[in-house]
């Protein structure tokens, strides 16, 4: 069909990343080796899951469609089946990824009803590839606003842009406390207020841990 260059002119951006850095519903594209013909070609995927989780690079299998084969709007049908999208990160490249789950990689996303089903429905679309032959993967930024109403998308929105709007709410609650309001009015305050808290200390942790989203 070659829709992959079609998927291609809607990448925002990518970046070049390690095999084990490789997730369950990340959008990749890499320089991939045939073992047959030892041809070098790009291959645009959409990542199912590798076994086995540990040990050698070399033993390991790639499972992933293959965005060749497969129209966005039926990709589309497919990410709203198993989950929808999310917004998140590796190390510092914020992404878009669809929700396959984050479980140890078994190889049971293989199992998964709707991945079963899929398969059925688009024949060859299921691809297997050895992570050894990769000479090179780059982790995409898809614009997935191009298969979906830009309302339906994860916003993207930081570890730092939430906290900017936690500290901004919290000091607008603390400047009205120390205004002339009714007791009620101050209780209900400083309830929000230390919610607000909690909210803060988690997105700390998060950002002390190297979180980005």
């Amino acid at each position: 069909m070659g829709l992959a260059a079609s998927y291609r002119t809607k990448f925002l951006k990518r970046e070049l990343i390690r095999r084990n850095m490789i997730r369950r519903g990340d959008m990749i594209i890499g320089k991939y080796k045939s073992a047959k013909s030892g041809q070098i070609k790009y291959k645009v995927s959409l990542v199912l899951d590798w076994v086995p989780f540990r040990g050698a690079i070399n033993e390991r299998k790639l499972y992933v469609f293959d965005l060749d084969l497969l129209y966005p709007q039926v990709l589309k049908r497919l990410i709203k089946k198993v989950g929808g999208l999310e917004f998140t990160n590796t190390g510092e490249f914020t992404y878009h990824r669809v929700k396959f789950g984050e479980g140890i990689r078994d190889g049971s996303i293989a199992f998964n009803k709707f991945i079963r089903d899929f398969i059925q429905e688009v024949q060859g679309v299921w691809k297997t590839y050895t992570l050894k032959n990769y000479k090179e993967i780059n982790l995409v930024d898809f614009d997935y606003g191009t298969i979906f109403n830009p309302n339906e998308l994860p916003p993207r929105i930081t570890i730092l842009d939430k906290l900017n709007e936690v500290e901004e709410e919290m000091g607008e609650i603390e400047g009205e406390i120390t205004g002339e309001i009714t007791e009620d009015q101050q209780k209900k305050l400083r309830v929000r207020l230390d919610k607000l808290g909690v909210q803060k200390e988690k997105l700390l942790r998060r950002k002390a841990q190297g979180k980005l989203t």
